[in-house]
């Protein structure tokens, strides 16, 4: 009996702390993938998709002496990027963006990278409440392959990535390949 006076006891302090301090169930990140989506996800050779990457930052942490969101996605062999189509959406307007860099790979993947600082996110469209930001950008089918998995990952200091190593992403999307 006493053990569960204790127990109730702790457990509604517990839940008051929570809710107090504004419990979560973010990671320790200060940034984070927070959705990714293809429309359509089924292909045929030649056919594209828009690629949606949901971001979520703390602008506080995240541009800090002037840092940058920098984002990160592997599009796996079979799909390949279609230049001068990445943008943030916005509102009124969607913002056209370029990668910072597009890595090939020799197993037919690439790495498309973006580097954002401040004010390309400042008009931003917040499409949910764990997102603030969202880019998209066209993949286009090259070959079947089946089920092609594209991931993505953020971060405020870089994304590590490398064509020899498994890429951590924090969200991913399979693309049907026919």
């Amino acid at each position: 009996m006493k053990v569960s006076f204790f127990l109730r006891a702790f457990m509604g302090v517990a839940t008051c702390f929570l809710v107090a301090c504004g419990g979560s169930n973010d990671s320790n990140h200060a940034t984070d993938v927070t959705f990714m989506n293809s429309d359509p996800s089924v292909l045929n050779v030649g056919q594209g998709t828009v690629l949606s990457v949901g971001l979520s930052f703390s602008a506080g942490d995240t541009f800090v002496d002037n840092e940058r969101l920098n984002v990160v996605v592997r599009v796996p062999n079979g799909l390949s990027f279609k230049p001068d189509t990445a943008e943030i959406k916005r509102p009124i307007d969607d913002q056209s963006i370029t990668p910072s860099g597009i890595t090939s790979c020799p197993d037919g993947s690439t790495f498309v990278s973006f580097s954002l600082n401040q004010s390309d996110l400042l008009l931003a469209t917040n499409p949910s409440g764990d997102t603030d930001a969202e880019i998209r950008f066209e993949l286009t089918e090259i070959s079947a392959q089946g089920d092609a998995l594209v991931t993505a990952s953020t971060s405020e200091n870089g994304v590590p990535f490398s064509c020899a190593l498994p890429f951590d992403s924090q969200s991913s999307v399979v693309v049907v390949l026919r």
